[in-house]
């Protein structure tokens, strides 16, 4: 039995670079969707994130009526315009008013936090608008023009990865460009051992870790030290799960990479601070 949890299936959802979220979006309601190319599930907004509208427009039925009763004819060189005009108009800027409250809530208790792209999915109509109020430095320029509840969550699922592959990519080749760029610095590492010091150390900024490859083994919390086993020994472990949690324990980035994206071929790729 491992002296430690098998933690890279885990790792693999939480700190995989395929992971995004999508702001589900009309003028009614909001919702937040948070996955992978493999899986796609609902999160509850963050207190302080409007659920609907009401959250933040008080409606006055009263004044709204008599809007609707502003009519008469225009003043000479002018134009009338009618009631459903001015509720119209009204309507639009409660939408737009939800909207803001929205995207800065959202920034402030789910993106700045995550850093995950996030794309928004909504009747086109409101994709202009959302995207021009917006000021979310992770909100995607590609959307889904169709609200969730219109997809099955597979479906949903299927539609955002189509969307943010391109992104992904991106993103991994961008990390594998700095574990080049770090390792012309020396500043970069493959060695296992060396990695698992460096970790300890909290001189791991960001660590690759390959998604199939398993290295029967442990690391010491205490030390560093890499002990090599066989997977059905007692105390047996994944090496690479071990390095993973040491990153992460001082501060670190693991990010689970498929094996075909790789930089290196020794299970993992680490970027210095210094």
């Amino acid at each position: 039995m491992a002296d430690s949890f098998h933690t890279k299936p885990l790792l693999r959802i939480l700190q995989s670079a395929d992971r995004y979220q999508i702001l589900a979006l009309n003028r009614h309601q909001a919702r937040l969707f948070e996955g992978n190319r493999d899986a796609l599930a609902e999160i509850e907004l963050a207190p302080g994130v409007p659920r609907a509208i009401t959250d933040v427009v008080v409606k006055d039925s009263k004044n709204r009526e008599r809007a609707n009763r502003v009519y008469g004819p225009a003043a000479p060189g002018g134009t009338t315009r009618h009631g459903t005009d001015v509720v119209q108009d009204a309507l639009d800027n409660d939408t737009a008013r939800f909207f803001r409250a929205v995207d800065r809530a959202v920034i402030t208790h789910h993106s700045q936090r995550s850093r995950l792209p996030l794309l928004l999915a909504a009747l086109p109509e409101h994709h202009h608008l959302f995207h021009r109020i917006s000021r979310n430095p992770f909100l995607l320029d590609a959307a889904l023009d169709v609200h969730p509840d219109n997809l099955s969550i597979d479906e949903l699922r299927e539609a955002a990865w189509q969307l943010i592959r391109p992104s992904y990519l991106a993103r991994l080749a961008s990390l594998t460009d700095a574990f080049h760029a770090a390792s012309a610095r020396e500043t970069a590492s493959d060695d296992l051992a060396q990695v698992a010091q460096a970790a300890l150390a909290g001189r791991v900024a960001t660590v690759l870790i390959d998604a199939d490859q398993v290295l029967p083994g442990r690391v010491d919390p205490q030390t560093g030290a890499i002990t090599r086993t066989a997977v059905a020994e007692p105390g047996g472990d994944d090496l690479l799960d071990d390095v993973g949690e040491l990153v992460l324990r001082t501060g670190g980035e693991a990010v689970i990479v498929p094996a075909e994206r790789m930089p290196t071929r020794t299970g993992l790729a680490a970027i210095y601070r210094y």
